[in-house]
């Protein structure tokens, strides 16, 4: 998987720790588990693999195995490829008597579930989506022409297909509210815990080096808050940028005019795990303006809480409350809020930090467990 995810300058791995988490709760309620899927890279040209090679694979979790298919990871072919492949395995599968008892589509993607839909009517099984974010505002900003055309295309071929199937587990309550058919029973998550290592830094001590602010991901959403950031040459703080995405180019220029922004490429394994261990806090920002924010929860913040560092983050709209207590907000109306928020948490004593972590360590380890979270989601499907 990093080998593919290489190749790709923005990988969606908070969406694949995501999914992970949920496969090892559902196994530790005892389900047994076997998988359709692809590796969720970009398509080529912004991914440079051509095909992408599939193989049968188990996990460590116990009782989960299954196929990753082989594709041309050409934009619209593998689209068809993903259809025509989950039908030839369901079908497989099904004929064997594996996954009788329910078939659960993760991400609202159109071929994923048009399949299963279609093996449902084949074998009469249920069958229940998981929503992480909705296609039509994956992007962070409205598509406009022949692009904006096809995704609202999309987004009402979705609902279409979403009135046919049997549960649904939405991100958050307001994808439940304003997306999802109003007769189909659904149940929200949030987002499950994942397991990592800590971060081994120590807190930092007053008077040393100026504290390092770490954001890894998509560059698809911060641009703004790096503007902001830039406008306010008095904020003594270190921004380190580590990924890629469609905001690299206006970014690198920012970098380029102010010091205390450093951008690097994506990393995995030990070279992304030392640069959690260079920083001070973690930043999620996101525009509270955009147009997805209430159907969005970024599951970039279970990945954080779990690296027990202190976290800046927006209060996004969906965001439910109890979250609020696990990181320090921050305001992007303007460059005097934005300074005035990070301010505010750069100068937090060490047991404010301390409590922050602690809250959200709560959570994780409580009710967002994958344990617990897959006990529900097995009850809500029985």
């Amino acid at each position: 998987m990093d080998r593919a995810f290489s190749s790709d300058p923005t990988p969606q791995v908070s969406a694949v720790n995501f999914e992970m988490a949920l496969l090892d709760g559902l196994a530790a309620n005892g389900a047994n588990i076997r998988i359709i899927g692809a590796l969720p890279v970009a398509s080529y040209p912004r991914c440079k693999r051509l095909v992408v090679i599939g193989a049968p694979f188990s996990t460590v979790i116990g009782g989960v195995s299954g196929v990753l298919a082989t594709s041309l990871n050409l934009p619209l072919v593998k689209l068809g490829i993903r259809l025509l492949t989950s039908l030839y395995h369901g079908r497989r599968m099904l004929r064997r008597g594996i996954g009788r008892n329910g078939i659960i589509v993760y991400s609202l993607h159109t071929p994923y579930v048009a399949a299963a839909l279609w093996l449902k009517r084949l074998y009469r099984v249920p069958v229940a989506v998981f929503i992480p974010d909705l296609p039509l505002h994956m992007s962070g900003k409205r598509s406009r022409g022949l692009h904006g055309a096809i995704k609202g295309l999309d987004d009402r071929l979705l609902r279409h297909l979403m009135e046919k199937v049997d549960f649904a587990f939405p991100i958050t309550e307001g994808v439940a509210r304003s997306w999802l058919p109003t007769s189909l029973p659904y149940h929200v998550v949030e987002g499950i815990a994942p397991v990592f290592v800590p971060s081994s830094r120590r807190p930092r001590s007053r008077g040393q080096a100026r504290p390092r602010i770490l954001y890894t991901g998509s560059f698809s959403h911060i641009h703004r808050v790096v503007q902001l950031f830039a406008a306010r040459p008095d904020l003594d703080a270190e921004l380190v940028l580590v990924g890629g995405g469609p905001d690299l180019e206006a970014l690198q220029q920012l970098a380029t005019q102010d010091m205390r922004i450093k951008i690097k490429p994506f990393v995995v394994g030990e070279a992304l795990q030392r640069e959690f261990d260079a920083a001070d806090f973690l930043i999620n920002p996101r525009d509270p303006q955009w147009m997805g924010a209430q159907f969005s929860f970024p599951s970039k913040l279970f990945d954080y809480m779990t690296r027990k560092l202190p976290i800046l983050s927006t209060r996004m709209p969906g965001i439910p409350p109890e979250y609020f207590n696990c990181f320090f907000a921050l305001d992007e109306q303007d460059e005097i809020a934005l300074a005035t928020s990070l301010e505010k948490a750069l100068a937090a004593g060490s047991s404010e930090i301390e409590a922050r972590i602690a809250a959200g360590e709560r959570l994780l380890s409580t009710d967002k467990s994958a344990k617990v979270v897959g006990a529900r989601i097995l009850k809500a499907l029985s």
